[in-house]
């Protein structure tokens, strides 16, 4: 994340007696929502906790909207009034859920892609040590797919990035 240019806050986990584990971040997720409102339009949420009420109010104060993302079945009612927006992730699951095929874990599924045809043809013809072939493999693959991210990306406002710079 930190590569994307995202700040990342790292945090102990707290182990219970009963063996459960919790990273409590509210604290600091309020103080970033109150110490940056002014330099976003909206803020979203995606937590249920009524503990974040006060904080959501204070930064829409400052003119900044707040939109609260979580199951509905989960969200405090009292974060839901005071947010600009909810968004029930129980009625978009649909379209954000990703297929797996039918019966397969996540922990058994494929993470990587298999190589490209054109690489394992090139390496069974040439017995050359895969690692060598890495670095011409991975510029051919870049050279052909940069000029058309840029015609998708470049004209886009749909897409934002989210830094902590300036």
């Amino acid at each position: 994340m930190r590569r994307n240019g995202f700040r990342v806050i790292q945090k102990e986990l707290k182990t219970f007696y009963d063996g459960t584990r919790k990273a409590n971040l509210d604290v600091e997720i309020a103080v970033d929502m109150l110490s940056l409102a002014g330099r976003y339009d909206t803020a979203v949420l995606v937590s249920g906790d009524e503990d974040f009420v006060y904080a959501v109010n204070a930064v829409a104060y400052k003119g900044c909207r707040v939109e609260v993302a979580g199951f509905r079945s989960n969200t405090a009612p009292k974060l839901i009034d005071v947010a600009d927006y909810f968004i029930d992730l129980g009625e978009i699951a649909e379209r954000v859920r990703k297929d797996l095929p039918h019966g397969t874990r996540y922990d058994e599924r494929e993470l990587h892609d298999p190589s490209p045809a054109y690489v394992q043809a090139e390496l069974e013809a040439s017995q050359v040590n895969p690692a060598d072939l890495f670095e011409s493999a991975m510029r051919v693959v870049l050279e052909s797919t940069v000029d058309s991210d840029d015609e998708v990306f470049e004209s886009s406002v749909e897409f934002i990035r989210v830094t902590d710079e300036n």
